[in-house]
């Protein structure tokens, strides 16, 4: 019999493989609150950062010529040192108040990249880097690389969406493997099938969602993402404030 964390698990891969081709993002922002949910802070925000990888790695494919390499460049390599300082907190920190710290900053980053001001940002290198090295801190730490692009999107009024998202597959696939490279040996214990089953849902999840893309506009579907987000962290911040009372 299959356990319910395994379940829920393949459950978000799924359903964040359909928002991550919708919205360009909506992976790690839907669907990490849920495996930390079902498999820790460690497990789960690992599992996010494999099947983040795989799923942007993909879409990267199609959406290579839209890519803005001249911004995205010094954001994802700020990005790979800012995994570093991430990847010590998470050796330093006690299991049940790094859970309750995946929470609390999954849970802000959703909060300001709604509430963030436009246009209120130059378009610089500083900028740019001082954004890939928060987004790779908060995806080691938490698994969500990319409320801190939109902040960026937001701030420097990034209008073009299409390569917007172009750009953040590039970005996902590069700070995921750099998360992953931090925490190498860590994750989810599953057996060859259920990893069988994990790819499937991303496998299946893409297709769903190249279906829904035409049907859902990517703001529409963003929108659907942050409240689902916002609904799951919530359930993980409780969860881990009371694990960490008890």
């Amino acid at each position: 019999m299959l356990e319910w964390g395994f379940l829920v698990s393949a459950a978000a891969v799924l359903v964040g493989a359909i928002a991550q081709r919708v919205t360009g993002m909506g992976f790690v922002l839907l669907s990490v609150p849920f495996l930390v949910l079902a498999q820790g802070p460690i497990n789960g925000v690992v599992l996010a950062n494999w099947c983040g990888v795989i799923a942007s790695g993909t879409n990267l494919i199609a959406v290579r010529r839209h890519v803005d390499w001249r911004r995205i460049l010094w954001i994802s390599a700020a990005s790979v040192i800012g995994c570093v300082p991430g990847a010590l907190l998470i050796v330093v920190a006690p299991i049940n108040l790094l859970a309750l710290l995946v929470a609390l900053i999954t849970l802000a980053a959703l909060i300001v990249s709604v509430r963030s001001p436009a246009g209120a940002l130059p378009d610089n290198r500083s900028v740019r880097i001082g954004t890939g090295l928060l987004s790779g801190f908060m995806g080691v730490t938490a698994g969500v690389a990319g409320p801190a692009m939109v902040i960026y999107r937001k701030g420097v009024d990034w209008s073009d969406i299409h390569r917007f998202t172009a750009s953040l597959q590039f970005h996902f696939t590069v700070a995921g493997i750099a998360a992953i490279a931090t925490k190498w040996g860590q994750g989810p214990s599953f057996s060859v099938p259920q990893w069988g089953v994990v790819l499937a849902m991303l496998f299946v999840g893409g297709l769903l969602g190249v279906w829904a893309s035409r049907r859902v506009s990517a703001s529409a579907g963003l929108k659907l993402v942050l409240i689902i987000a916002f609904g799951g962290t919530i359930a993980t911040l409780i969860r881990a404030v009371v694990s960490l009372l008890g």
